[in-house]
């Protein structure tokens, strides 16, 4: 009969899955633990972390209550539901978690910005976050990625601004100009490639407690 990995064992596995991009051991993993079973929950906490990686926004939300009830609380995890409340579109309910995650601060202020378009802003708040964080140091990577995904929109925004300018469009003719058409074409692939991204980076690394 196949023995059961201890506690230890599985959540050092399911750390080492996740940092290898392998989510589907990772899950098994976590999956083979209830929340009741065990007074840590740092298990709990990676598959909940998971479940926000996999868009199951509605089911990270549960889970980061129910570790919270157990007694499970630091700046980390309120953050974390944050950002889950705040991609499951709650957003009045993503900042209720937020005022009890202050060290967190500019990185949700980032993506409010970033709901609000403010994106070059965002692009600053994030890069001062960075700096400034030296406790948390794996989620200087997410900021890092949400900034590549800003710059994005960013880049489309600088070309909109280029085709709606109207002395451009009175100087060339848009039907016939080659130009205009490589430039079509590029926004055309630029815009495939950006859609399959949220507004804001919805995959967000799994963090070890502290």
């Amino acid at each position: 009969m196949e023995e059961k990995l201890s506690y230890i064992e599985s959540l050092n596995l399911a750390s080492y899955s996740v940092r290898n991009n392998d989510l589907i051991s990772a899950l098994k993993i976590c999956k083979s633990y209830s929340i009741e079973e065990v007074d840590d929950q740092r298990l709990n906490f990676i598959y909940a972390a998971i479940l926000n990686q996999l868009g199951m926004y509605e089911e990270a939300i549960k889970l980061y209550h129910s570790i919270i009830d157990n007694g499970y609380k630091n700046d980390l995890i309120y953050f974390q539901l944050g950002v889950a409340y705040f991609f499951n579109d709650n957003y009045d309910q993503a900042q209720k978690f937020w005022i009890n995650s202050p060290y967190f601060k500019k990185f949700f202020l980032a993506l409010n910005l970033v709901k609000e378009k403010s994106y070059k802003e965002a692009i600053t708040t994030l890069s001062s976050f960075i700096n400034e964080n030296k406790d948390y140091v794996d989620v200087n990577l997410d900021a890092k990625q949400l900034i590549q995904v800003i710059k994005l929109k960013v880049s489309d925004e600088d070309d909109d601004k280029y085709f709606n300018n109207e002395e451009s469009s009175k100087s060339i003719d848009i039907t016939n100009n080659d130009d205009f058409k490589e430039k079509d074409e590029e926004l055309k692939s630029q815009n495939l490639n950006s859609s399959t991204h949220h507004d804001v980076a919805s995959i967000l690394s799994i963090y070890t407690d502290k």
